[in-house]
């Protein structure tokens, strides 16, 4: 008896392989872009979050008040005619409570600000940010309201 040795893979293993892989594929990627649409989120409202700081910090420290204003998807701090700095929120959708929030030299504000960070309208993954007139920033838990009742809207 003579065996040959085997060479590779024959065409139907390899069907087989990749039917396979396309079915794990297909239950992995729902998943996978819930968690992109998470993230997209979650770095948006962290990057809002950082900018507030920043701009807060440069009130205190310039003992000047400063502006957070909204032009479209930009967010610049500003004092006087000087732009700070400027972070556009691309990818998200972010509905506010206020379209421009000044922070005195004290770091105080002149209004609380309410933010929700949405991405392709999905309200259960959206997440809320709240800045109260004394500066302190609170992120609330992905898809919930102050009231911890799920969110229905990516609007306020």
């Amino acid at each position: 008896m003579h065996y040959r040795a085997s060479r590779g893979i024959t065409l139907v293993e390899l069907l087989v392989v990749i039917a396979l892989v396309a079915i794990v594929a297909s239950f992995a990627a729902p998943s996978f872009t819930g968690s992109l649409r998470s993230n997209r989120v979650t770095a948006a409202l962290s990057e809002f979050n950082g900018l507030f700081q920043y701009a807060r910090t440069e009130a205190l420290t310039r003992a000047a008040s400063v502006e957070l204003a909204r032009n479209g998807d930009t967010w610049s701090v500003t004092t006087g005619s000087q732009t700070l700095r400027q972070v556009t929120l691309s990818r998200v959708t972010v509905a506010t409570s206020a379209a421009t929030i000044t922070i005195r030299a004290n770091g105080t504000l002149n209004t609380s600000l309410v933010a929700l960070f949405c991405a392709d309208d999905q309200a259960a993954r959206a997440q809320k940010l709240l800045i109260d007139r004394t500066g302190r920033s609170r992120t609330l838990a992905q898809g919930k309201d102050e009231d911890g009742k799920a969110l229905t809207q990516c609007t306020l």
